[in-house]
């Protein structure tokens, strides 16, 4: 019994052990015999992963598009499916490849591959699953950190030395946990935002603030957009659908900030911080407000700023440094520069103002920087509230030198959307309104999209042909040039644009103007520039037109019907050099016209008389203006100038009284004056004495029989608005003022510029008492000497001095009257034979005292000067911590820049070197050093 037990337990553990091995050889065997199987099922999970790749690789991509953060395991799972995809199919396929062949010479199934590749597939399958099993992402990625809007230094703040105090001082109010909130005011353009983000950057880089959000306001307010600018920030999504409950949202968010500082941009008014979400005071003592307006009883009274800081203009050296940097290299050419610099003053020193017009000028030609200048002269519109008018004319000036009608309408655009329109929200809008890719117009729109329109402007557009009718009820403007002669307006052009008020039509030949033309009585605005013009009659019927412009066309006769356009304001005729024919009467029967351009034009000026007895217009005429304020007229003749022209309302014009035009000076100031004259001033009549005590810029040319250039004016003002004075030809003069001892008087606070040219007597500026210079002739004091400092002619703000062919000058500048040039730029002198120095003092003790010092002098022209020896003598130091560009040429006599003061010390000195050590260039670029023929050496260290 119990062996049978014992052989019945034995054959029990046999049992289990054959089937455990049987179990241990299936498996294998399955391998060997099931591989193609395996393989089939390995290659359909590896389909499956594949397409699930793609998919979290297109949700990944999407949420990278969005700037959102791919989550951890999303990636590390891309990159472990991207290995088996790449590798563990290649090893399978291999294997495969070597699973083909057979062993025992081609007669056996090669088993042991069989069963490498059907346990590698049966294992990458498995793997797989898994891999497909974790794919199942609820999402890839999650939002972004909040962008920080001052993460970086902001690319338009220039750190100018006039703002850096209020800077500091706003930087410590935020600081001083007693305020929480600070105001920021200042016009329009004058860098407040610009201010404040820099400040928001500072803090925040200081560690102040530990988030800074800001918001832009604006001159109508709306909560939900103020609102969503700050959430965008602070990375928060609405749910709520009502202004208060989004406040309500808003306002928690910003408690959980421990210090945050909110910027409110360009707020107009009160603006109620309760219903916008932002806490303040008890509720959350790490909130604080840092706000900017135009107005500072918006934020003293409206808004409770405890502290309120005030930006003003740039300092004109910042504005001129702002100028040339947005303008680039080009406004240091000695061409550009001096229209540069008026452009730049006309900018009255607002960043905006500066940036605006330099950037659009950037590399632009003379021309377009006159035009400018005449256009940033002319008035603008003043009923924009906070809107300074020159910063109005900036814009506008930049808008205008756009280079493409699609810009232009983006332009446009924006300023409808605000500053804060989004790209993508730009672009639809672009597209829906046709602002394609091109910029010219190859056909016309269809017929539902003209009776629409309201302007259109073809600039230079591929259509050759035009429609006998423009069918656009709604028209209100309409602009085109064309350069093709053979383009013509059909009669009936304008038949259907009966509301059209601006008709603009540019370098065109137009023999005649289209019948319909009579039909826009509606028009307020005609336009026909560089145009080549025939009969243009016809426009007597425009009877409210107030603007007519025909800038530089061909036109010979203006028509006699034009004296029916009695509510023109402006009538625009410069540059029309062909016009010969102004019939009598015209002119003085525009009775409203408020500005008149007749420079570079028509000069056939008749005399008063009646007027069946001329044939041309009179200048008499001009009589009957009465409103008139800007004026730019050509005179060749002196003599034709009716003796009781008054000018007094007069606030621009260009005046040229003689027999040619210089146009290149004629733009650059708003009043000037260019005389020709066979006498002194003094016989000027009441009138033109009259524009030339209000002139900004002067030219007095060819005096005849007159020593001093400006006679005393009858009432002893002199000069207060004098800009530019520039005196050429006048063979007698010798002294361009006349001093009688009025101590008190101030001739020249204005002026910038001065050239004294072709004046072969000229002795001294000013006449009269030479104190200082007794021991020596009048031929031997200098042209400017301390006489002019005591007496306040002053020249403190003199920019630019031209000295030419002044033959009877010895010596130039006393070293005294150097101190009244710390503001020249510009030094020219040349062609006055008999010039020895240019900088002399009698008295040595003083000389050996003095430093000559020129601190903003860029540029130095010395030439063609037969008698010079030397800039001033080697007992001064002199300094040019300024100078760039310094030429020296054809001065035989030259000894030295700092010449020896004796012929004793000349004749020891065996070589004399042009500089030595008391001469100092630091910022030197160019030198021009050429025909000196008595120096061998150029630097004595």
């Amino acid at each position: 019994m119990e062996a049978a037990i014992a052989t019945g337990g034995a054959g029990n553990l046999v049992a289990e052990v054959v089937k455990y091995i049987a179990t241990q050889f299936k498996r294998p065997v399955s391998y060997i015999f099931l591989h193609k199987r395996k393989v089939e099922n390995f290659e359909e999970k590896v389909e499956m992963l594949t397409d699930r790749r793609q998919r979290v690789q297109n949700a990944v991509d999407v949420a990278e598009r969005n700037m959102e953060i791919i989550e951890k395991d999303v990636q590390n799972w891309l990159i472990r499916v991207n290995r088996i995809i790449n590798e563990e199919v290649k090893e399978v396929k291999d294997l495969e490849d070597k699973a083909k062949s057979k062993c025992f010479v081609g007669l056996c199934p090669n088993f042991r591959s069989h069963y490498l590749l059907s346990k590698k597939a049966g294992e990458d399958a498995n793997t797989i699953d898994e891999l497909l099993r974790q794919g199942e992402f609820n999402r890839v990625s999650c939002p972004a950190a909040p962008p920080d809007i001052v993460a970086a230094s902001a690319k338009e703040f220039e750190a100018f030395d006039s703002r850096k105090k209020v800077f500091d001082e706003i930087v410590e109010s935020l600081k001083d946990a007693s305020i929480n909130l600070v105001g920021v005011y200042g016009m329009g353009g004058v860098g407040k935002t610009t201010l404040v983000k820099e400040v928001a950057r500072q803090v925040k880089e200081d560690k102040l603030f530990d988030s800074v959000v800001m918001a832009a306001v604006t001159q109508t307010p709306d909560i939900q957009k103020i609102q969503n600018q700050i959430a965008d920030i602070l990375g928060l999504k609405f749910d709520e659908q009502s202004m208060t409950g989004r406040a309500c949202r808003l306002s928690e968010r910003l408690k959980k900030e421990t210090k945050i500082l909110v910027v409110l941009d360009d707020i107009w008014a009160r603006l109620d911080l309760e219903e916008v979400g932002i806490p303040l005071g008890d509720q959350q003592k790490g909130c604080k407000i840092l706000l900017t307006s135009r107005d500072q009883d918006v934020l003293f009274n409206g808004m409770d700023a405890k502290k309120t800081f005030a930006i003003g203009v740039l300092e004109e050296s910042e504005a001129w440094d702002l100028f040339k940097k947005m303008a680039g290299d080009t406004v240091e050419n000695l061409e550009l520069w001096s229209t540069a610099i008026k452009v730049a003053q006309k900018c009255a020193g607002l960043p905006v103002a500066i940036t605006t017009v330099a950037r659009s000028l950037r590399n632009k030609g003379l021309f377009a920087w006159n035009d400018a200048l005449r256009k940033l002269q002319r008035p603008s519109p003043t009923n924009f509230t906070g809107i300074p008018a020159h910063v109005y004319s900036a814009i506008e000036l930049s808008y205008n030198h756009l280079e493409s009608e699609e810009l232009k309408q983006t332009f446009l655009l924006c300023s409808l959307l605000g500053h804060h329109v989004a790209i993508q929200d730009l672009l639809k809008f672009t597209m829906g309104l046709g602002l394609k890719n091109e910029d010219v117009l190859k056909d016309w729109p269809d017929e539902d999209t003209m009776k629409m329109c309201s302007s259109i402007s073809l600039c230079y557009a591929s259509i050759n042909e035009l429609p006998d009718e423009l069918k656009c009820p709604q028209l209100a403007f309409f602009h085109m040039g064309s350069k093709d002669a053979s383009v013509r307006i059909p009669a009936n052009f304008f038949k259907e644009t009966k509301d059209l008020k601006v008709l603009d039509l540019t370098d065109m030949h137009l023999p005649s103007l289209p019948s319909s033309i009579c039909l826009l009585t509606n028009l307020r605005t005609l336009c026909l520039d560089l145009c080549v013009l025939g009969d243009i009659a016809i426009i007597e019927g425009l009877k409210d037109l107030k603007v007519l412009c025909l800038i530089g066309s061909d036109i010979e006769r203006l028509p006699r019907e034009i004296a029916r356009l009695t509510q023109l304001r402006l009538l625009d005729l410069h540059d029309c050099t062909q016009l010969k024919v102004i019939p009598p009467n015209v002119l003085s029967s525009l009775s409203r016209l408020e500005e008149l351009y007749m420079g570079n034009s028509f000069v056939q000026w008749e005399a008063e008389g009646h007027a069946n007895e001329r044939s041309n217009a009179s200048l008499a005429e001009l009589k009957s203006l009465s409103r008139l304020t800007t004026l730019e007229v050509h005179i060749p003749d002196a003599k034709i100038m009716p003796s009781d022209l008054f000018f007094e309302k007069l606030e621009r014009y260009n005046v040229f009284l003689e027999d040619k035009w210089n146009w290149f000076d004629a733009n650059e100031y708003s009043r000037t004056l260019n005389l020709k004259l066979d006498s002194g001033i003094d016989d000027l009549d009441l009138g033109t004495k009259m524009l030339l005590k209000k002139a900004e810029d002067l030219h007095l040319h060819e005096m005849k029989g007159v020593k001093i250039g400006l006679n005393e004016l009858e009432d002893g003002e002199g000069f207060p608005h004098l800009k530019n004075l520039h005196i050429q030809n006048g063979l007698e003069i010798q002294y361009i003022i006349h001093d009688n001892d009025a101590v008190d008087k101030v001739e020249f606070l204005q002026l910038r510029s001065l050239t004294l040219q072709d004046l072969p007597q000229l002795i001294s500026f000013c006449s009269g008492n030479r104190r200082g210079f007794t021991s020596i002739s009048p031929l031997e004091f200098p042209l400017f000497n301390e006489k002019l400092s005591e007496i306040s002619y002053c020249f403190q703000n003199l920019i630019r001095l031209i000295i030419e062919d002044c033959g009877k000058l010895k010596r130039l500048l006393s070293s005294s009257m150097i101190r009244s040039l710390e503001h020249l730029k510009s030094f020219e002198i040349s062609d006055c034979k008999c010039l020895r120095e240019i900088i002399f003092t009698e008295d040595i003790e003083e000389e050996n005292k003095s430093m000559v010092l020129f601190p903003r002098l860029n540029s130095l022209k010395i030439k063609s000067m037969q008698h010079l020896i030397g800039f001033c003598s080697e007992n001064h130091s002199i300094e040019f911590p300024s100078l760039k560009l310094l030429e020296i040429e054809h001065c035989p006599q030259f000894k030295g820049f700092m010449y020896k003061s004796t012929m004793e010390d000349n004749q020891r000195c065996s070589t004399q070197a042009l500089f030595d050590e008391k001469v100092a260039f630091p910022c030197l670029e160019k030198m021009t050093i050429s025909h000196l023929r008595n120096l061998k050496v150029i630097w004595h260290s």
